[in-house]
Parts: C-alpha cells; sequence; structure tokens
C-alpha cells in the first residue's frame, strides 16, 4: 500500500517536471545564487531546484529551502516567489500531514488567482483536488476540479487530469453516467491537442462507463478504438489492460475461446515489461474453470500462487485461493475446500479487503458444513454476517456522498439565479434613482417652459422601458421554460427554490442508434450533426404532441419520461405511443436514406416503468434530472431491444396488457447485465 502511496505522490506532483540530473540542479543553484541576477529569474530557478529535490528522501531540505524561498521573496516583497515557496511546502508535507499541505496550496492558489497567473492557479488547484480526493473528500475535490474546468485560459493538460479524476470520482461514487459525461467532455479536449497516451485511455474508460450502464455494443466499440491507439502509437501498459478488458467482457458474455485469446495477447504484452504473475494469468485460469477446463486451472492456479507468494502479491494470492477452494468444493473434496479458504481469509485480512473477507467465510461455512462440522460452520456464518453489515454502512456512506453533492450541487444553483437577481435588482433601481434625480433637476430649471414637453418625454421614456423590461422578462421566462418543465419553473420563481420529489408511477423512455460510431465515421461532422439535429428535432415533437417530458440527450442517446412532473392517468400509454411514432420515424429515415445511398441510423427503444426521484442539478446550470433503479433498468430494457421495434419491461406490460390498442409479444426472461433476468416484451399498434 505505500508503494502504491508513493508512486501516486511522485506522479501527480511531478507533472511535466524537469528530470533529477545532478547538473541540472548545479545549474538551477549557480542563477540563484548569482545576485546579479533579477529577483524573478533568481526565486524561478530556486523553485525549479526545489521541485528536482527527492519529496521522500530530501524531505527536510525540501521545506528548508522552500523556507529560503518564502524568506527570500517577502523581503523583496515579490508575490510570484511567495506563491512558489507556498507549493513546494505543500507538495513536502502532502506526505505526513494533508491539511498542512492543502493548508499552503490553498494560500498558494489565493496568491496565483490575485495575480491572475492563470497557469499556476490551474496547477495548484488540480493538486489540492488530488488531495481532498485521496482522503475520500469528494465533494471538497469536485469543487476544485470544477473550478480548474471552468476558469477560462487555464491550461488543456490541467483541465483534462481534472476531467479525468471527475470521472473517476464519480464511477468511485457509482455516478456512472456522470462518469460518462466528463469522460465525453475529456474527450473533445483531447480531440484538439497532441496525440498523448491520454487518448487511449479515455477511450478505454468510455467503454467501462457504456458497458456498465448496460451498452455493451458501444462500450465495446470504444475499447476496440482505445486498443487501435495504443497499438499504433506502441504502448505495451495500453495493449495488454485494454485485451484484458476486452477478454473480461467476451468473458462475462460466455465467449471463453474468444475470451482466452484475448488473454493470450494480453499476457504477451504484460511480459515484454513483467515477470509472469499477476490479475492476467489468474483470469486466464478463472476462464478456463468457467470453460469447464478444471484441469487446466488448477495448474494455472498452483503455479500463481507460487510467484505471489514470492512476492507477497496477497490481493492474487486471495483471488487465487478463493478460486481453488471453489473447484474442490465442487469436486466434493471439502477438507481441502476449508483449506484453501482459510488461507484466502488470512490474507484477505491482511488487505483489510471486506469483500474478499465475505467471500472466504462464505467457503467456509459452506463447508464446514458439509463436513457436519456445525460449531466452525456457524462462526463464519457470523463473521460473514457482520462484513455483509459494515459493506452496507458503506454503501449507505456512499449514497448519503451522492445525495450530498446533489443537495449542494441544487442549492449552489439555486443561490447563483438569487445573487445574479438582487445584482439586477439592484442595478435597476440604481437607474431609476439616476434618472429620477435628472428629471427633478431638469424640471426645477425650466419647470414652467418645458413642463408639457417633459411629461410627455417622461411618458414615452416609461413606455419604452417598460416595454423592453417585458421583452427581457418574456425572454427570460422562455428560456427557463426551455430548461425546466412549467410546473417546476414556477415553484422555482415563486419560492426561489424547487424541492426533489419522489414519483411512485414514472415510465421512463430510452433511444439509442445501433452502431453509432461506425456509422458516424462515414459521415462529415456537418451531415453528421445535421442528421441527429432532425432525429432529435423529431423526438421533441412527438415528445411535446403526447405530453411527455424530455429529460436529457447524452451523444447519440435520448431520454424522456412520461407521468412527471405531473401525474397523469394516461402517462403510460402516451409513453408508449411516443416510443412507436419515434420509431416509426427513424425506419422511414431509414428506408428513405437507403434507397438514395445515403447513410441512415437504426434504433432501440426501450421502456420501464417504476419509482423515480425527480428535480433540479447543476452547480453553474440548471438540468431537470431523475433518479432510481427505474433509469438504470429502462437502460438495460433498451440495450437488449432489436433496431426497429420497441422493447419493454414486464411493469410497463402488466399495466397496458388489457388495452385493445397494442399488441404485445412475449420474449421471455432475458439476461440484463447487473439486473439478471428481466421479462421483456415487444409492443405495437393493433
Amino acid at each position: 500500500m505505500l508503494l502504491i502511496f508513493i508512486a501516486f505522490v511522485n506522479y501527480s506532483f511531478s507533472r511535466d517536471r524537469p528530470p533529477k540530473k545532478q547538473v541540472e540542479l548545479d545549474s538551477l543553484w549557480t542563477i540563484w545564487k548569482n545576485t546579479n541576477e533579477s529577483d524573478s529569474v533568481r526565486a524561478a530557478s530556486y523553485y525549479e531546484f526545489i521541485k528536482i529535490l527527492d519529496l521522500l528522501s530530501e524531505f527536510d531540505n525540501v521545506l528548508a529551502n522552500s523556507d529560503t524561498l518564502l524568506n527570500f521573496s517577502t523581503q523583496k516583497n515579490y508575490k510570484p516567489g511567495i506563491g512558489y515557496a507556498y507549493v513546494n511546502k505543500g507538495a513536502a508535507y502532502h506526505l505526513i500531514n494533508s491539511d498542512s499541505s492543502r493548508f499552503y496550496w490553498s494560500k498558494a492558489s489565493d496568491i496565483f488567482k490575485e495575480l491572475n497567473m492563470i497557469t499556476e492557479y490551474g496547477e495548484v488547484n488540480v493538486d489540492l483536488g488530488i488531495s481532498y480526493s485521496s482522503d475520500n473528500r469528494y465533494l471538497d475535490a469536485i469543487e476544485k476540479f470544477e473550478m480548474v474546468i471552468s476558469t477560462p485560459k487555464i491550461a488543456s493538460k490541467d483541465k483534462v487530469y481534472a476531467y479525468r479524476m471527475m470521472s473517476s470520482i464519480f464511477r468511485s461514487m457509482g455516478e456512472v453516467q456522470k462518469a460518462l459525461e466528463y469522460s465525453l467532455a475529456n474527450r473533445e479536449i483531447l480531440k484538439k491537442g497532441k496525440k498523448t497516451g491520454l487518448v487511449g485511455w479515455n477511450l478505454l474508460s468510455i467503454g467501462h462507463d457504456y458497458i456498465n450502464l448496460g451498452d455493451t455494443s458501444k462500450g465495446m466499440d470504444y475499447q476496440f478504438q482505445a486498443l487501435k491507439f495504443f497499438k499504433d502509437n506502441n504502448s505495451n501498459r495500453g495493449n495488454w489492460e485494454t485485451l484484458h478488458a476486452i477478454a473480461n467482457e467476451y468473458r462475462e458474455q460466455g465467449k471463453y475461446d474468444l475470451a482466452l485469446d484475448y488473454l493470450d495477447q494480453a499476457l504477451t504484452y504484460y511480459l515484454k515489461e513483467y515477470d509472469w504473475g499477476f490479475t492476467i494469468p489468474y483470469d486466464i485460469a478463472k476462464t478456463h474453470y468457467q470453460k469447464g477446463d478444471i484441469d487446466k486451472a488448477k495448474q494455472i492456479l498452483d503455479k500463481l500462487i507460487k510467484v505471489t507468494l514470492k512476492e507477497e502479491s496477497y490481493r492474487i494470492l486471495c483471488s487465487s485461493y478463493s478460486l481453488l477452494g471453489e473447484i474442490y468444493e465442487k469436486e466434493k473434496n471439502y477438507k481441502m475446500a476449508v483449506q484453501l479458504c482459510l488461507n484466502s481469509y488470512n490474507y484477505s485480512l491482511k488487505v483489510e479487503n471486506w469483500e474478499f473477507q465475505k467471500r472466504s467465510c462464505e467457503c467456509l461455512y459452506n463447508n464446514y458444513k458439509k463436513l457436519n462440522n456445525s460449531k466452525l460452520a456457524w462462526v463464519y456464518l457470523e463473521k460473514k454476517l457482520v462484513i455483509e453489515d459494515s459493506l452496507n454502512v458503506l454503501e449507505t456512506n456512499k449514497r448519503l456522498m451522492r445525495f450530498d453533492f446533489k443537495e449542494k450541487a441544487k442549492k449552489d444553483s439555486l443561490a447563483t439565479l438569487k445573487k445574479e437577481r438582487l445584482v439586477q435588482e439592484a442595478h435597476k433601481t440604481a437607474i431609476q434613482q439616476k434618472e429620477k434625480t435628472r428629471n427633478m433637476a431638469i424640471g426645477a430649471g425650466i419647470f414652467f417652459l418645458l413642463m408639457a414637453g417633459g411629461l410627455y418625454w417622461r411618458w414615452q421614456f416609461t413606455k419604452k422601458a417598460k416595454a423592453i423590461i417585458e421583452k427581457e422578462k418574456d425572454r427570460s421566462e422562455n428560456l427557463l421554460l426551455n430548461i425546466l418543465p412549467a410546473e417546476v419553473a414556477e415553484e422555482l420563481k415563486l419560492k426561489g427554490e424547487a424541492q426533489a420529489r419522489d414519483y411512485d408511477l414514472v415510465s421512463i423512455l430510452f433511444t439509442d442508434f445501433k452502431s453509432f460510431t461506425l456509422e458516424s465515421e462515414k459521415m462529415d461532422a456537418t451531415t453528421l450533426v445535421k442528421e441527429i439535429n432532425i432525429c432529435f428535432k423529431a423526438f421533441d415533437e412527438i415528445c411535446e404532441k403526447y405530453n411527455i417530458e424530455k429529460i436529457k440527450t447524452i451523444g447519440d442517446a435520448y431520454m424522456a419520461a412520461g407521468g412527471l412532473p405531473v401525474p397523469e392517468d394516461e402517462s403510460i400509454k402516451n409513453t408508449v405511443l411516443a416510443a412507436l411514432e419515434m420509431q416509426a420515424f427513424i425506419v422511414n429515415q431509414f428506408i428513405e436514406k437507403e434507397a438514395s445511398g445515403e447513410h441512415a441510423f437504426q434504433m432501440r427503444v426501450g421502456i420501464h416503468t417504476g419509482p423515480v426521484v425527480a428535480g433540479i442539478v447543476g452547480v453553474k446550470k440548471f438540468q431537470y434530472d431523475i433518479w432510481g433503479d427505474t433509469v438504470n433498468t429502462a437502460s438495460r430494457i433498451e440495450s437488449n431491444g432489436e433496431v426497429g421495434k420497441v422493447n419493454i419491461s414486464e411493469a410497463t406490460y402488466e399495466l397496458l396488457k388489457n388495452d385493445s390498442d397494442f399488441s404485445f409479444e412475449s420474449r421471455g426472461k432475458i439476461e440484463a447485465k447487473g439486473k439478471g433476468e428481466i421479462n421483456m416484451y415487444f409492443v405495437s399498434l393493433v
């Protein structure tokens, strides 16, 4: 754990910094000691000199030199040098005291902001965000990264890093959709810059997120794009990690031969830099086991355990012993299974991993029970239940963290609106007061001579001012209604806030274009945007026709909901009618485009009905959004549909099955990623 932490620190605080070479240290030291140089050159050279020092082995030296730079810059009243000194003190303290580290970095951030040193301001806030996220203070980290993202002129490399960290934070919070949005935004920045390795890692992250959201086809498409990038750029690590990810997805799909082929390729790249061992061989063994080749799996696991015992790779040992225990339990060799699961449990205590501990206790409970050792079986059952309680607490903490973030985002958005409104009102009052004073002065001087003309002018002025104010008010109202549902917008205007609400029965509609990435590569950017706009404009009109609330678009995906913000009896039926009309529009488009030799899209549509929470989110811009398991299930229903058809869940079917306007085709139980088997139906008009 310490080695991982040290590697993280060295990477985090060495982005784009010079290599540690004695000749460079000597050169920078010479400039610093040369009193004929300007204060700014001397301070900058000393700053670079301190950055090259090893934070681990020369901690005291880093602090002493940073204090020297701080004293020098304070005496010379050279504020950039003071900021540089605080940066280096923060970097040194990060290894031993995060609070002290953040104290100095925050002082540096304030100085750089005051001096408009945008590059330095961006870098130090990225480091602050990293520090907060390493302590699991995600809300504080998000605030810093958002600051970097939203501040103009901050270097692209810092924005890219901020987007990556935001995506990682939301992924760890279980907010995969938000993680995907930040990864996609990051991709747009990376497209404009140099083709660094970050492009490949970004593509791989997007692929993971799409897969976790249930869109396996699109997810693997991005993974193969990442693989092509890494192969073109001769990246060993990129190649083996991407091949490994693709293999695991094939294994999840039960395509074991394909999975083994990609795992073998991944191992070939891995062995160019590392010795045999660790996660790839473990996954090879697991795939052989799932395929039914038990002997091959045992052979690989035996070798893997011998290697990892020497390397003290406890996490791999936990997994390897656990899988071997499962194999021997299947072979009814319960004594051997117990011994292996005990080994797994002991190593799981070393790595303090509750998931490993839970799995080991479950294995021990099952095998002791089969050996008729009730006493030990109950011991490990009790341990398992205690661990499950701890895991539930962790999950509850994550949910609270997600809730805190959403509440904070909502309050920040409302506070921003309120602040802007107060500024506008103050400005309006000042203008009115100014006009009133001027008119009184004019009236006092030429009251009798120009009274009639003055009154007429004032009447004209007031009329025009009212017209302008009314026009601006109408424009603001229309803009607000374009962003939020009418009922929510009205509540926001009346109360200054809009409460999130629970809805018991909402129908969620998802659409997604088949093989969008492949089709989009055949079109130029202008044509692609035009085609998507044609489709989504038609969808907007259909939603308005059936009183369905459009929620948002995510790339080529479209999301809408029936039954909110005002529940209606016909909302479920109207949602299905809207979906059928959307699908009919795309089918007609496809037929027309194909006939003329043009590229066209095909689409999947899915609907699920159930409870959701809906409300306003957003730190800088409002967004009406919905959350809940119903949303995730609807996404899975869509991804398991077929082009040209509307796929609905059993919950939606049960509410519409007696409606004579619809015909239903049962598809039986279909495996949905993360949801298990779900009954699904195709629906059409009679």
